[in-house]
């Protein structure tokens, strides 16, 4: 559904030169049998990368009376091989379905614990028979559905799993956040705990890697080891973390292949900077000091890896976050977004830019957004990019090579 208000102009032409740049825009060692990346800021195009995105339409309007289409902390998107699109409508705990043309279908889920019902979902993925596999950990488990919304199997998780990818049948890929629990004494006791782990239908772990690094502290140790996933068709694992500066592919048996970092336009420093205690708490909250790093990741056809990154840091009074209450068994029982209200009913920002990089780790350059972005996916040759909170909107795109790529 294309939106009322702002609207953005059809076709997004953001190429600024179509000449290749002469570049040592990057530097490479290899360590212990990873291959290390430290890429210059914009990498080897800068603007001027040989890729174009056109703007093809926006899903959802916040402002909209169409049901179908009023999304609410909509969490994730995915589109099965007819180019049928379902929407994770995560507050209405429900997966919309719309054809390829945008007319609704039917809709799958609603809130409960039974089957085929959730609880604020976090995560959507399809098979290439059209089953649907949702990630629901305030509830613990991932159901998987059948094409027209019939529970076949669910599998239990544990509730720390943040993200979730099919890697191939029968087995998912699956990261996971620290919580609370981990500060170094732990750590030195237990070992450094393994951030991806991938799961059979019956959750047992196959494999688990990717390991946690120690700051110090329990909340600093989760925060700065919370990772997006993201897999390509050979079955590989990409990760980019939220507040660290670091981009990482594995292969599926755990192998780390290469690990890259960029310059960026604000201080990648994560640091434990002290303790404090609020009035009737009975655990000190860490005084932490870090930048958000990226917000979403996907990887295309040409297994180019694109991330979502800041331009710069969000102001004091342009803050958004959601707010949420827990109930019996750890479900959340209300979620909602607060913050500044100009700052949320906005649609415009020079926030956000899109990072690309090619399948060795090399940053090949930028793209710079005007909307907000919380999530990143694509297929095919199309790019849907979500602003969870302001529109409840996912914008796509269609990825277009240049003739500069070809050369």
């Amino acid at each position: 559904m294309i939106g009322k208000r702002h609207e953005l102009t059809a076709f997004l032409f953001l190429l600024t030169g179509l000449f290749r740049v002469a570049s040592a825009a990057q530097q490479s060692e290899l360590l212990d049998g990873v291959k290390i990346i430290q890429n210059d800021k914009g990498g080897r195009f800068g603007q001027g990368l040989p890729i174009a995105l056109e703007l093809v339409r926006r899903i959802g309007d916040i402002d909209t009376e169409d049901e179908h289409f009023a999304f609410n902390l909509p969490e994730d998107l995915a589109v099965d091989k007819a180019g049928n699109i379902y929407i994770l409508d995560s507050g209405n705990h429900r997966i919309q379905k719309f054809s390829p043309d945008l007319k609704y279908l039917t809709t799958f889920g609603r809130r409960g614990q039974g089957p085929a019902e959730f609880n604020y979902p976090q995560r959507l993925d399809l098979d290439s028979e059209g089953n649907i596999y949702v990630l629901d950990r305030y509830q613990a488990r991932i159901q998987i559905l059948d094409s027209v919304g019939r529970e076949i199997k669910t599998v239990p998780i544990d509730r720390k799993f943040q993200d979730m990818r099919l890697l191939k049948p029968g087995l998912l890929a699956v990261n996971t956040s620290l919580g609370y629990d981990y500060d170094s004494k732990r750590i030195q006791k237990e070992g450094v705990p393994k951030l991806v782990k991938l799961i059979d239908f019956k959750g047992g772990v196959q494999t688990e890697f990717a390991e946690a690094k120690d700051y110090g502290g329990p909340q600093i140790n989760d925060q700065a080891n919370y990772t997006r996933l993201a897999t390509d068709d050979d079955g590989h694992i990409y990760l980019t973390f939220s507040i660290r500066n670091r981009l990482d592919k594995y292969a599926s048996d755990g192998r780390h292949i290469w690990s890259a970092t960029r310059k960026l336009n604000f201080s990648d420093k994560v640091a434990l900077k002290g303790k404090t205690t609020s009035k009737g708490a009975s655990i000190p909250s860490e005084i932490i000091f870090s930048n958000q790093c990226s917000s979403g990741i996907a990887v295309d056809d040409n297994d180019r890896v694109w991330l979502i990154t800041p331009n710069r840091q969000i102001k004091k009074d342009e803050w958004v976050g959601t707010m949420g209450g827990m109930g019996k068994g750890g479900n959340v029982t209300m979620l909602k977004i607060v913050g500044d209200k100009a700052f949320l009913e906005s649609q415009v920002t020079d926030i956000y830019k899109l990072e690309v990089f090619d399948p060795e780790g090399i940053l090949l350059g930028e793209i710079p957004l005007t909307h907000f972005a919380d999530r990143l996916v694509i297929h095919k040759d199309r790019l849907f990019i979500l602003d969870k909170a302001h529109t409840c909107t996912f914008y796509e795109y269609r990825i277009m090579e240049t003739l500069c790529a070809k050369e």
